[in-house]
């Protein structure tokens, strides 16, 4: 109902449709929307007329979407009703609308930390579903399309997001495979990998063959030793100095070793920084293949520090046309085992209602801490 029953009343409703984020509570971790879609906010008019005698109208909810849509959206209804004298109201809402009966998820495998990537030589497997607009998986053997590709490596400086509405198969978009897997009850696996020369940046996109709702995600797949390449095979990651620490954490007083791709001939300058002042820097030869730094862990360091190179290769070398300066930073976790709190907290095991409570706090190897 819009409007008072009786008045004669007419209405004009005009829908907005949003992308969202589509998520199922049963699914967590899957990805349900399509990165490559070019879908744009539409805006048309659902009704124009009059109310009935009760003030009600029948909406077409029939939004004919042009571009394809992500997943779900969410429709943003401006509705106004006008009174005889020309006077009227305004009322906005917004409810959800489901372009599609079906839609398929994908979960991707956990990479590797802290850089989350997978490795490259491996076997990797991937969760898809197929659900209805409900999240209730859809029973029987359904079929989805499952399509890889080698995609064009983000540079390091893109700040748009990842953004794959221009995406086009192309030279530096290629599709490696296309096929048809089978679900059983909604559910199914799709097991990919590549050889470990075929380090860089992918795309996995799987299509609901009923709805024709479409889900994908990117990633990255590189070698265990991704540091130890040169980058002569993507020249579209030219600038981009990507280097790795031997450990994800380390303590005060061992040992920290940085890897970094070089050629002979070159200098690396390094800077180790912390939130406000640099803390060292060095210079170093560079060697071919790959130059390792190393210095100690320093109480100064914890609990992280930033290291950030600066390779300059010789001016006169030939062995690859990257840029005579490239640069990366990357965190370095260091823990100080001596500022390690161990707070213990005693109190009651009971507490009464309108009871006065006490209880102490105390530090497990007596050291000196704060509290509020």
């Amino acid at each position: 109902m819009f409007g008072a029953p009786g008045k004669n009343l007419k209405a004009k409703i005009d829908a907005s449709l949003y992308s969202r984020k589509t998520t199922f509570p049963k699914f967590a971790g899957f990805n349900f929307d399509n990165p490559t879609s070019d879908y744009t906010t539409q805006t048309k008019t659902i009704y124009d007329g009059s109310l009935d005698n009760e003030g009600n109208a029948a909406l077409n909810t029939n939004f004919e979407i042009n571009d394809a849509a992500p997943g779900m959206l969410s429709a943003n209804l401006m509705i106004k009703v006008f009174e005889p004298g020309g006077a009227f109201s305004i009322d906005n809402m917004s409810i959800p609308y489901s372009p599609y009966k079906s839609y398929a998820g994908l979960k991707l495998p956990d990479g590797e930390k802290p850089f989350d990537f997978l490795l490259s030589g491996k076997k990797h497997t991937a969760q898809i579903v197929n659900v209805d607009n409900r999240g209730t998986l859809i029973g029987g053997n359904t079929d989805v399309e499952l399509q890889f590709y080698r995609i064009q490596w983000r540079w390091w400086w893109d700040d748009n997001g990842d953004n794959l509405s221009n995406f086009t198969q192309n030279e530096y978009n290629i599709l490696i495979k296309k096929e048809t897997v089978s679900l059983n009850n909604g559910r199914g696996q799709w097991q990919f990998g590549i050889s470990e020369n075929e380090w860089g940046r992918y795309l996995i996109l799987v299509k609901d063959l009923k709805s024709g709702h479409t889900t994908g995600s990117t990633l990255y797949i590189d070698q265990p030793g991704w540091q130890s390449r040169d980058g002569n095979d993507d020249q579209t990651a030219a600038s981009m100095l990507s280097f790795t620490a031997g450990k994800e954490k380390y303590n005060v007083g061992e040992e920290i070793s940085l890897t970094i791709p070089s050629s002979k001939g070159g200098r690396v300058l390094v800077s180790l920084e912390n939130g406000s002042k640099v803390i060292r820097s060095l210079w170093q030869e560079t060697k071919q293949g790959q130059t390792l730094v190393k210095f100690r862990a320093e109480a100064s360091m914890s609990p992280n520090i930033y290291a950030t190179v600066s390779l300059l290769q010789a001016h006169s070398q030939t062995i690859n046309d990257l840029p005579i300066r490239m640069y990366g930073s990357i965190p370095v976790f260091v823990e100080d085992r001596n500022t390690l709190l161990n707070p213990v907290i005693s109190i009651p095991n009971s507490i009464r209602p309108e009871e006065n409570v006490s209880f102490s706090i105390s530090e497990k190897s007596v050291k000196e801490m704060t509290y509020c």
